[in-house]
């Protein structure tokens, strides 16, 4: 079987895509991972070995900044020792993918494929690697083979104009079945989360970071009035203490619960009656599709784009104020009766089913 290796795949939306065509591939393509952080940090990727995959990291644990510095040479001797064909790297930004391409055209791989999964950068010194995203734009499309991307804005941000218009898009699936809504799931969490039935829950799915805004999710909740709701985070990150302080200051300790990372985010799905997606940017969020299929009404941030939405879901601002609206909006779809079993049904439709994703992925490799 062909081996084709998958780079810069983090635990989060990219991650659980990845193992989901890895799962499917298995038995035409085998997928080796090289991952910038240390494998013994998160158990997630001992799954991939069950799929025969081997999981390599780059093992530098070291100043940060030093860390970015060295990656070439580490992955360059990385590609001497093993050898691949096809490598597909992953970023948010072109500078980046740049740290894994140029070792790679070194060493004359075969067929490198970057694929764009955001549409800005996240985290911090935000300046500085926006300056880096642009000034190497062009030089990624020089050396890279094949050009993909999740959806029109994040091949907008990560790819020179003269480009868009040769960029393999690539639908962000998901495994329809499991993320079907299922009534004895939604039962289970409520119980064991001490949510009734008549109790509204709301919910979002995501690490805790600056572009996923969950301080504006904070705000709607403060804001809320004459509903009786709960509110659960499902996530985890650096930032998470934080947010939590932020509860605490509000007042909000009652209504708010952190749930942290999960294996079982479709049973937390099913649990949900309303899902919010408030994000400062977005490649293509793959939470957004899983709601959608679970059936879910989800209300999106105007940042987010327009491809995800597939079920005639609202966008609104998430200026500072404008939390009324999206509580107006809370309320109104409160009062609907949705067929949760629509959702698999409109995933298919759609082209967003984890198989059809699969083939498109199988499709650049051959």
């Amino acid at each position: 079987m062909d081996k084709v290796l998958q780079v810069n795949v983090e635990p989060g939306g990219v991650f659980s895509l990845i193992k989901e065509v890895t799962k499917i591939l298995n038995g035409k393509i085998i997928f080796d991972f090289y991952v910038p952080s240390p494998k013994e940090d998160n158990s997630l990727y001992d799954v991939l070995e069950s799929y025969n995959s081997k999981v390599f990291n780059y093992n530098y644990r070291g100043n940060k900044l030093l860390k970015q510095i060295l990656l070439p040479k580490y992955f360059y001797n990385f590609l001497k020792s093993n050898k691949y064909d096809v490598i597909h790297i992953h970023s948010d930004s072109a500078w980046k993918m740049l740290l894994y391409v140029y070792p790679a055209k070194k060493l004359k791989v075969k067929k490198i494929i970057v694929h764009s999964h955001s549409s800005s950068v996240n985290g911090n010194f935000g300046k500085i690697k926006l300056f880096l995203h642009n000034l190497c734009k062009n030089k990624l499309a020089k050396y890279a083979d094949v050009c993909c991307s999740c959806s029109k804005e994040a091949s907008q941000w990560m790819y020179p104009k003269k480009l868009l218009s040769k960029v393999v898009m690539i639908h962000n699936g998901v495994d329809v079945n499991k993320f079907s809504f299922n009534e004895k799931d939604r039962s289970e969490i409520r119980k064991k989360i001490n949510i009734n039935e008549t109790t509204l829950l709301l919910g979002t799915v995501g690490n805790m970071s600056y572009q996923k805004n969950p301080e504006y999710i904070i705000s709607i909740c403060e804001k809320i009035e004459n509903i009786n709701y709960k509110f659960i985070f499902i996530g985890d990150s650096k930032y998470k203490k934080g947010i939590e302080k932020l509860v605490r200051e509000r007042n909000l300790e009652d209504n708010i619960l952190f749930i942290g990372s999960s294996s079982e985010v479709y049973k937390y799905l099913s649990a949900m009656d309303i899902f919010l997606l408030p994000s400062r940017f977005e490649g293509l969020p793959v939470c957004g599709v899983e709601a959608q299929t679970n059936g879910l009404p989800v209300i999106y941030s105007n940042k987010i784009t327009e491809d995800i939405d597939y079920s005639g879901n609202p966008y609104l601002p998430i200026n500072e104020g404008n939390e009324i609206e999206w509580i107006k909006k809370i309320k109104e779809i409160s009062l609907n009766n949705y067929d949760r079993k629509r959702g698999v049904t409109n995933t298919i439709n759609s082209g967003f089913d984890i198989r059809n994703t699969a083939e498109e992925f199988y499709n650049l490799y051959r």
